[in-house]
């Protein structure tokens, strides 16, 4: 679907890199509410989805999950059937909810087709930088994260 792919283009691109053992990386799309499984795992969820705010294609926005529930939802362009946002709202029914950064490029085609736009496909290589920012310290050394323990600790 266009410049939805982005999500799906900086995982290729992720598997491809020497990453922190404790970091995996994962394509989420179709995996709908599957993805409650995963909340207990992490101390940190990265999502990166295209985005549709009105803006230049191929900005890359930096939000906490907090900050996008506190904005209408509709604006976040996923062609998905899941939608994150019902996804964490199920979570903090029963159980306490990761940290979750979300990495929104503004698309400039939505629609049937394979491919991203020139402005987004730039923006590729911007966002696993901030990823990989996301999940190191300082220096290039190793952030620790660790998994969560299943069943949480009480």
């Amino acid at each position: 679907m266009g410049d939805d792919g982005i999500g799906v283009r900086v995982v290729e691109k992720l598997k491809k890199r020497r990453l922190p053992e404790n970091v995996d990386v994962m394509d989420g799309a179709t995996l709908s509410f599957q993805l409650l499984n995963f909340f207990d795992e992490y101390d940190k969820i990265i999502i990166v989805d295209a985005v549709s705010f009105g803006k230049k294609p191929g900005k890359v926005y930096r939000f906490k999950l907090e900050e996008l529930l506190e904005f209408k939802t509709g604006n976040v362009a996923s062609v998905h059937d899941f939608d994150v946002f019902s996804v964490v709202k199920m979570v903090k029914t029963f159980s306490e909810v990761p940290e979750i950064v979300i990495f929104g490029v503004e698309a400039e085609y939505i629609g049937e087709g394979i491919g991203l736009s020139e402005a987004v496909a730039k923006a590729v290589p911007k966002v696993i930088k901030k990823i990989l920012r996301e999940v190191t310290l300082s220096r290039g050394r190793i952030r620790t994260l660790r998994r969560r323990q299943f069943p949480p600790a009480k």
